[in-house]
């Protein structure tokens, strides 16, 4: 059988305070107005954007949010949301070598009889975080090869284009869609000077067979002045087709 999935992840740049309101409110408003995905995966969200935006419009559309309260001691986090699936089981891990708090959340859902374990993270960020990064690519791959059904991350990974990325059985996205030219560059500086970079990444593993068919990234729009964020949402919609081994008991 084969499943359909609509994916987005975004880092809505919660760290900078220009506008957070209007352009958190923006964002929500355009992921949840026209055609909402059934996955958005979110990093750079911070408590005032959680409570004030992101739960109450998610949860009006029929989403469920984890996490539902801010992680402790952190000033900035990820979050995933989900629409008809039942979330079985979230957790966080954090990465061990981190210097700047990055962890890697995860989410497990009844996806019509499947366990898909969904995962996001904001790896370690800026030129010098490479080694770091690079471990925790590490992590987010060996997270998605220890489930048993189909797994999936997506967010922002702050790859540069020379760092080598082992991904092993891990699909990415993009180049399943064919590396279309006009949809790679997902961040460039706010000023729009500057290289435009494939930070943002989506990574496709687990049991059974994905497939892309539709990929695309943007818009990139402006409130009050300002860009919704330095990085543009990445939107996929995915095909799964494997075997149906049905969901673990229990909730979350």
């Amino acid at each position: 059988m084969r499943r359909s999935l609509s994916v987005v992840s975004w880092n809505l740049m919660g760290l900078d305070d220009r506008g957070v309101d209007e352009r958190t409110e923006a964002a929500c408003a355009s992921l949840l107005l026209s055609d909402p995905p059934d996955v958005v995966l979110l990093q750079e969200v911070v408590p005032r954007s959680l409570h004030a935006h992101v739960l109450p419009h998610f949860a009006a559309a029929g989403f469920t949010v984890a996490p539902s309260r801010p992680p402790p001691e952190a000033s900035y986090f990820c979050a995933i949301a989900v629409r008809g699936m039942r979330p079985l089981r979230a957790w966080r891990s954090p990465f061990p070598g981190s210097e700047m708090g990055r962890a890697l959340l995860g989410l497990e859902v009844d996806w019509e009889g499947v366990v898909l374990r969904l995962c996001t993270a904001h790896l370690e960020s800026l030129r010098e975080g490479a080694r770091e990064r690079a471990r925790q690519v590490a992590a987010v791959v060996e997270a998605l090869g220890a489930h048993d059904g189909p797994t999936l991350f997506g967010g922002d990974t702050n790859l540069r284009d020379d760092e080598p990325v082992a991904l092993g059985e891990v699909v990415d996205a993009f180049v399943a869609a064919g590396a279309p030219a006009g949809e790679r560059a997902t961040w460039w500086p706010l000023g729009g000077r500057g290289p435009r970079i494939r930070f943002d990444r989506l990574w496709l593993g687990g049991s059974g067979r994905w497939s892309v068919d539709a990929w695309r990234v943007g818009p990139d729009r402006r409130v009050r002045g300002l860009r919704w964020s330095d990085h543009l949402p990445v939107r996929a919609q995915l095909g799964w087709s494997g075997a149906v081994g049905g969901p673990r008991p229990g909730g979350w």
